[in-house]
């Protein structure tokens, strides 16, 4: 039966709302570092791209590939965006269609609002980064997938879809392989039948890779040289699990305490809604949950081994599917309406637009250079020299800084031959003096620029030292707080001792 006009115009209003909501930011947000990476990048020649993506990215090519064709066009940051935001729309796009398929009784728009209002998908529509291609390639791997091996009508056409996109994932990001060893496996269990066509596609996806096999080798070389000490394996399964809740229900930052009390109310509300559904759900709960939780062990397992940080980026890959597990559970597929599914989407979506409301509500990104390079261009005169800690914050403040004066990185300028944030570390109070030069350090006044984060993981960048150096050379004559991001005028001082104040205006910070 054909659903009201009022009803089908839900999901194309949930769609156009992700689409103005990412629009709007990405025009008002400011750049952060990764971002000034990309355009950095992909700010010369082809060659160069790949190069920069290789080495210095330590990722593989496509994205910055396309970024870069893209960017031809158009060299501004908002259209570079734009290209994250076209990669959200299609992701929305599958989401809805293959739902439709496997779905039949459930309103597209439920899955569609839960992917669309999620934190996680509006903020790689606003990141000139790869993660808004991820989430494209991994929803349309999923319906080839379905289409090309699992359905019980198999389409051709889908097995050369899935092929060329595999291939294309790996060239995206190296954890998609997971999810292809996933499917395998669910192949392997469910439907040998379809094995050897499913083997087919990945070894020539694999062939298309071989080139890269070489520097993939390289970059897990550079990737397992972190000298940062590595969780515990409990530790990391729990923040495993913990990203994988966050992609069904985006819980705000909130009071430990609280968090742990809302995690319980809604595991259990999801626990009598499947034990309510046992009957009568979806046959793809199992296979959904099953590639999830594949998939997930081993992208645990590899960070883990080569000592990375876990954090939803890395597993973005898994977003799509997991929501639409979560999806599956719930689904009764001998009921016209689906009141558990629809709750779903009511708390997920109301989790998500607090998380919204929580993460843009200073409307900057971390940082905030634009507006810290207006502040100071405003304030500044000519020969005050304005140094910047930690060193790879002056790119991203150089995208907005026109001023007088010289951007001055401490300990030294970001080097784009390969990234090693222990560049970044201050080895000694003399390295900022080197920094400064001769010229500089003799300027009457001087601007400071501080992030909030002294150390990443383990590696201490020793804001201490910074701390005595400006103390013993300097007094402050304003001071000014951004979004994570500090800016200080100081005035060249003799060797009267400090004040009280000034004491404490330079205490290390944590």
């Amino acid at each position: 039966m054909a659903r009201p006009l009022m009803v089908r115009m839900i999901l194309p209003l949930i769609i156009v709302l992700h689409l103005v909501i990412a629009s709007l930011l990405a025009l008002k947000l400011n750049l952060w570092v990764d971002e000034a990476y990309s355009l950095h990048t992909t700010g010369a020649g082809l060659r160069y791209a790949v190069l920069q993506a290789l080495h210095f990215e330590n990722q593989p090519p496509l994205y910055f590939l396309l970024l870069w064709a893209w960017r031809q066009v158009n060299s501004s940051l908002f259209f570079a965006r734009l290209f994250s935001i076209g990669c959200s729309f299609l992701t929305l796009l599958c989401v809805a269609r293959w739902s439709r398929h496997r779905f039949p009784n459930l309103h597209p728009a439920l899955p569609v609002a839960a992917v669309a209002l999620n934190p996680l998908t509006v903020g790689a529509a606003v990141d000139a980064r790869s993660y808004g291609l991820v989430l494209l390639l991994s929803a349309s791997l999923l319906a080839a997938f379905y289409g090309g091996f699992w359905a019980l009508g198999t389409d051709k056409k889908a097995r050369v879809a899935f092929t060329v996109l595999a291939a294309a994932a790996l060239y995206t990001q190296y954890y998609l392989a997971f999810l292809l060893v996933a499917f395998g496996a669910l192949i392997f269990l469910n439907r040998r039948t379809q094995l050897p066509h499913y083997l087919a596609s990945v070894a020539i996806a694999l062939a298309a890779f071989v080139p890269m096999i070489f520097v993939l080798m390289h970059q897990l070389r550079v990737a397992s040289a972190s000298t940062f000490a590595p969780a515990s394996a409990y530790d990391n399964a729990w923040q495993v699990a913990s990203v994988f809740l966050r992609f069904v229900f985006p819980v705000p930052a909130l009071p430990h305490a609280a968090t742990v009390v809302l995690w319980c109310a809604l595991l259990a509300l999801v626990g009598l809604c499947v034990l309510a559904l046992r009957r009568h759900g979806s046959a793809d709960r199992f296979d959904l949950t099953a590639i999830t939780v594949l998939a997930g062990v081993l992208i645990l397992t590899a960070l883990t081994i080569f000592n990375q940080q876990i954090t939803a980026r890395y597993a973005a890959g898994l977003f799509v599917v997991t929501v639409l597990a979560a999806y599956a559970w719930l689904y009764d597929k001998d009921r016209e309406r689906q009141p558990a599914a629809a709750a779903l989407t009511a708390i997920a979506a109301l989790l998500s637009i607090v998380s919204l409301i929580q993460i843009y509500q200073p409307m900057a990104k971390t940082g905030d250079w634009q507006r810290v390079a207006a502040y100071i261009m405003q304030n500044e005169k000519a020969g005050e020299p304005i140094m910047i800690f930690e060193a790879n914050e002056a790119l991203p403040l150089a995208h907005y800084y026109g001023g007088l004066n010289v951007v001055v990185p401490v300990p030294s300028a970001l080097r784009f031959d390969t990234y090693d944030v222990r560049r970044n570390v201050i080895g000694s109070e003399a390295d900022i003096g080197k920094a400064l030069g001769e010229r500089n350090a003799s300027a009457a006044q001087a601007w400071l620029v501080t992030t909030d984060y002294c150390k990443w993981l383990t590696i201490d960048f020793h804001c201490d030292l910074l701390d005595r150096f400006v103390a013993r050379h300097y007094v402050v004559k304003s001071r000014r707080t951004f979004f994570h991001s500090t800016v200080r005028l100081l005035g060249r001082r003799g060797a009267a001792p400090l004040t009280d104040t000034q004491r404490g205006e330079f205490a290390p910070r944590g």
